[in-house]
């Protein structure tokens, strides 16, 4: 579920240069999350801490879940985990164990080696984020499962880590989206409801269709 983002003119007239349009991947890639949450960051941070910041963000494909992972250093501040097991200093200033994370990010054919992060499984208070855990091997999978520390997953699936967050969207979630991108479209709630079911609620498939229909000149 991307969210929030860059604010661009509405797509108008047919052929809309990619360059100019609304939404073009790069400002779909830039949109911040946006939560749906009552108490918005403030209940995920709650939530995260609950389990000591270990889990995994569960949801179908283009709901929102890498989203998340990346915005989550504006939005989050991470503990410190000391080296002696299962202590913590508490929370640190913002950003402050931000810098120490180890990123990996699975995708088909795209897995991470083990030179790239074993680092996390040898020093626990490095956390760790994984995006694309589905992708991971067995191996590594049961590997993430089991580490301590903060370590936080996303998958399209329930995995041997508790489920932190259900990434989830709704059609007011994709018209909110859609406007930070075009200001001016306005469509009525009945279109955007027929969007958003037709993409069974695959917010960047909708927002692709968004651009197909602004390069043809029909938005």
């Amino acid at each position: 579920m991307p969210g929030g983002g860059h604010g661009s003119s509405p797509a108008t007239g047919p052929g809309t240069h990619a360059g100019n349009n609304p939404f073009r991947s790069a400002a779909v890639d830039g949109l911040d999350y946006l939560p749906l949450e009552p108490g918005g960051w403030e209940a995920i941070r709650t939530r995260l801490a609950t389990t000591g910041y270990r889990g995994a963000i569960v949801g179908p494909r283009g709901h929102g879940k890498s989203t998340l992972l990346r915005c989550l250093p504006e939005h989050i501040e991470l503990p410190v985990i000391t080296r002696k097991r299962g202590a913590s200093a508490g929370v640190g200033s913002p950003g402050s164990e931000w810098s120490r994370v180890v990123w990996v990010t699975a995708r088909p054919g795209h897995r991470p080696t083990p030179s790239g992060w074993q680092v996390a499984f040898a020093d626990r208070t490095r956390p760790l984020l994984v995006d694309g855990y589905d992708w991971l091997d067995p191996w590594a999978r049961w590997r993430v499962a089991r580490r301590d520390g903060v370590t936080l997953v996303t998958s399209h699936r329930r995995t041997a880590l508790p489920t932190v967050l259900r990434c989830e969207t709704t059609p007011r979630l994709l018209i909110a989206l859609a406007h930070r991108l075009s200001p001016g479209l306005r469509r009525d709630e009945g279109w955007w409801d027929t969007l958003h079911r037709r993409h069974a609620g695959n917010v960047r498939n909708a927002l692709r269709e968004l651009y197909d229909h602004a390069a043809a000149g029909r938005l």
